[in-house]
Order: structure tokens, then C-alpha cells, then sequence
């Protein structure tokens, strides 16, 4: 299956429900057709076919987040919040900044490296985990998928018959009109497990409020997990409502989650930055506070989101974070390296060559080498 089917694909499981992996239904078929079992049959396998094969398609574009020490924690949860249904659900990381969760017919689960960035605890991902689970445990893709034979509605996979991406998205737009039901049904199901394993459960609805600031803030088409559910404000006022059945508060576990994901919440902010989306990043870290939640060398990130927005002021809070980073032990070497170039461009060259020698002596093959080489030789000196 090459790249453009592979995407196409994807975006049919994810738009159509956060993930619940609702697809689309091929033929043209009579409203009573579900009363024949050898047709449902058949719709179900085609169903669980095309999900093997999207499966395939992540694993072979590497779209996967490769840490086997995540990938491990990830299957623990998934097997305590759903123990009868030990090896058949498995849950895995996608490699992606944007926080979405979706789960296939075939008891495949992905969580996004977004997703797990935006949470500060494991009781929060227990419930991200238990909500997707419930789409596969309770059928909603199969139910979705035979409501949309029966209403006569088709998606055209890769526009193999000619409709195109045009088909998909009154596909897509129906299933979402469809999916706000089974939405809250999975949120009341992923409480449900996430509590009865032990979590605490009366913080999901700030988690909700949070993810709702958020999406204020530089808005981008991946932004599904928003777009395909009930709105935010309500799902959090359903969680806090939840809550107050629940008197006792469970574990968190954050000091485990932290631990484990650190390299999937890094590469997130390695990857906001690399995309250009200073203002995300800056809400992420800064204004939610949650700076501390990830090791040392966010502040790198968050610099360098500061520096790239240039607002008034913006570029004093870059340097006093570079400046932070580059006077801790060990140095971060590419903090060196900006806060020398920061200096040049304010004119003030003296103090920047000291840096730039600092970087080339942790990092003489770094990324930004000839960068200060090529400084330290138009200003060398004055013994030079």
C-alpha cells in the first residue's frame, strides 16, 4: 500500500471518531440487509481486513514511536484496565504531535506521542486507554460501519471508483454527526475501568478543560481529537459529575508516567519546534504551567519557541533560558551555540565568541559548527 493510500486510510479512521475507527462502507445496500448473517459477516471481515492492512501501513512508513520500554508500559495498562481481553488488545505510540487517540476494529489501539505529551499522569492515560478500548470492546466500528450501509452512506477508500476525497468527507461528516453518542458511551467506559483499576479519576475533568484552552490556541487540521467528539467544556462537566460517585481517590502514578514517556513528550517538543508552532508550544509548557513535568532540556524548546514568536519581551525570556541552560552542569551544548548567536545580533560580539569556543569544545562536530567557526573567524581577537 504506498503513502498516499496509507494517509487516506488513516484519515478515514480518525476523522470519523477520535478513534474509534469507524470506516467506510463500500456497496449500496437495502435497509434490511443486516438481518442477513452472512452479509454482516462479510461487512465485519472487510472491516477488520482493511484494519490489518492500515496496521501494516503505520508499521512500514515507521509512523510508529520505536521505545520498547513504552511500548511495554503501554501494553501493562492496556491489559490491567481490560484483562478479558488479554491478547487481543494491543496498544502501541504513533509518532506525532498532535493529541489523538483512536482505536481499530482488529483490537489495534494507538495513542499519538501528542496525546501522551499533553497528560501529567498515568491515571489520565489509563482513561485515554479505557475510552478507546470501549470502542472495540462494545463494537462501535462495526455498529457505525453497518448504520452507515444502511443509511446508504459511502466512503471510497484512496477514490478507487472515482469519487475521491470529495466521497470521504460526506462519509466522514455523517459518521461524525453519528459518533457523538458513542463518544460519551466511551467516556463513561473509560472512567468506569480507569476507576475501577485503581486510578484517580477526579482530575479528568480538568484534563478536558485543559485540552479546551489548548485548542484555542493555533489551530491545526490534526487537531481531531476535538473536532470528532462532544464538545470539551460538556465531557469535562460529565467527568466531574462522574466524580462525585466516586469518593475515594485512586493512585496517579505520575512519577512512573513521567519517567516512562519522557522520549515520546521530548520528540513532541522537537517536533513543535521543528514545525514552526511557538505560540503551541509556549501554551504546552508556560502557560499551563507544566514545564517541570519534562527533564531539564525543555527549557531548550521552550527558548527557542520564545526566540522564534519574538512578541515584545520574548527574546529576554530566550536568552535568560539559554543562559540558564548554558550555565548548568553539564552545559547544554546547543544553548551555547543560540545564546552566541543571540548576542551577535544584538551587536554585542565580544560576548558571544566565549560561547561559541564552549560549543565547539562539547560539540566540535555539532550541528552548528561551522555556524561558529565561521563567526570566530570574521571576529577574531584583537591578539589575533
Amino acid at each position: 500500500m504506498n503513502r498516499t493510500l496509507m494517509w487516506v486510510l488513516l484519515l478515514i479512521f480518525v476523522l470519523t471518531g477520535c478513534a474509534s475507527g469507524r470506516v467506510d462502507a463500500v456497496d449500496q445496500v437495502g435497509i434490511d440487509s443486516e438481518s442477513d448473517p452472512e452479509y454482516v459477516e462479510g461487512l465485519d471481515g472487510r472491516l477488520e481486513l482493511m484494519a490489518d492492512q492500515l496496521v501494516d501501513s503505520l508499521v512500514n512508513e515507521g509512523a510508529l514511536f520505536e521505545d520498547d520500554a513504552l511500548a511495554d508500559y503501554l501494553q501493562s495498562i492496556t491489559d490491567q484496565l481490560f484483562p478479558d481481553f488479554k491478547g487481543t488488545l494491543r496498544t502501541r505510540a504513533i509518532r506525532s504531535t498532535e493529541p489523538n487517540a483512536f482505536a481499530l476494529p482488529n483490537g489495534e489501539l494507538f495513542i499519538n506521542t501528542g496525546m501522551l505529551a499533553r497528560l501529567n499522569n498515568e491515571a489520565e492515560l489509563a482513561f485515554i486507554v479505557g475510552h478507546e478500548g470501549a470502542h472495540y470492546t462494545e463494537s462501535h466500528s462495526r455498529r457505525s460501519y453497518r448504520s452507515a450501509t444502511r443509511t446508504n452512506i459511502f466512503i471510497n477508500v484512496a477514490g478507487a471508483s472515482g469519487y475521491g476525497l470529495g466521497g470521504s468527507i460526506v462519509g466522514m461528516t455523517a459518521f461524525m454527526r453519528h459518533s457523538q453518542g458513542l463518544e460519551s458511551d466511551a467516556d463513561a467506559f473509560g472512567f468506569s475501568r480507569a476507576g475501577d483499576a485503581g486510578y484517580d479519576v477526579n482530575g479528568l475533568g480538568d484534563w478536558f478543560l485543559r485540552l479546551n484552552r489548548e485548542q484555542k490556541v493555533g489551530k491545526s487540521p490534526g487537531f481531531f481529537f476535538v473536532r470528532t467528539h462532544p464538545s470539551l467544556t460538556r465531557r469535562s462537566k460529565t467527568m466531574n459529575q462522574l466524580a462525585l460517585s466516586v469518593p475515594e481517590r485512586g493512585a496517579e502514578h505520575a512519577d512512573r508516567f513521567l519517567r516512562i514517556t519522557k522520549n515520546a513528550r521530548m520528540a513532541v517538543l522537537k517536533g513543535l519546534t521543528e514545525a514552526g508552532k511557538p505560540d503551541k508550544l509556549i501554551h504546552l509548557l508556560e502557560t499551563e504551567d507544566r514545564l517541570d513535568l519534562f527533564p531539564r532540556d525543555a527549557r531548550f524548546y521552550l527558548a527557542e519557541a520564545y526566540r522564534t514568536r519574538a512578541n515584545t519581551g520574548d527574546w529576554l525570556v530566550a536568552e535568560q533560558l539559554y543562559r540558564e541552560l548554558a550555565d548548568a552542569t553539564p552545559p547544554y551544548a546547543e544553548a551555547l551555540s543560540k545564546l552566541g548567536v543571540m548576542l551577535i545580533e544584538r551587536g554585542d560580539i565580544a560576548a558571544a565568541r566565549p560561547y561559541f569556543h564552549r560549543y565547539l569544545e562539547l560539540r566540535p562536530e555539532g550541528p552548528d559548527r561551522r555556524w561558529a567557526e565561521h563567526y570566530l573567524e570574521r571576529h577574531p581577537t584583537e591578539d589575533q
